[in-house]
């Protein structure tokens, strides 16, 4: 990856993976797979977390936001049941009407076999 410039995490996108399409076309092997695409996520993660823009929350929250596979906790609700998030999707800043004039960065819907809950 090397050394980075002030925008290396903006543009084109924050979140982007640089070479990763161009890699995996061609590789020849065929098309873009999760093991690849979790191998440039990891690098690029890296150089972000050795950044000095690590410490911009709003940079970190589109991060997740393009790759929510790195949000922690999304696949169960107690740690043992085993059900991924309904319907396998993350809520970014969701409004809490009624509940606080807090807003969480992300929540997502667990299950179990018999409830739905926020997390």
């Amino acid at each position: 990856m090397g050394t980075t410039s002030d925008n290396a995490f903006r543009e084109p996108f924050v979140g982007h993976l640089p070479d990763y399409l161009d890699e995996c076309r061609d590789s020849g092997i065929g098309p873009a797979s999760e093991f690849r695409y979790c191998q440039f996520l990891a690098k690029r993660w890296n150089v972000l977390l050795d950044s000095p823009e690590f410490n911009d929350e709003g940079l970190l929250q589109k991060f997740f936001e393009r790759h929510p596979g790195l949000l922690p906790g999304g696949t169960d609700v107690d740690g043992g049941s085993g059900h991924g998030p309904f319907p396998i999707a993350v809520i970014s800043k969701p409004k809490l009407s009624g509940m606080s004039d807090r807003e969480p960065d992300f929540m997502w819907i667990a299950t179990d076999s018999e409830r739905l809950y926020p997390i």
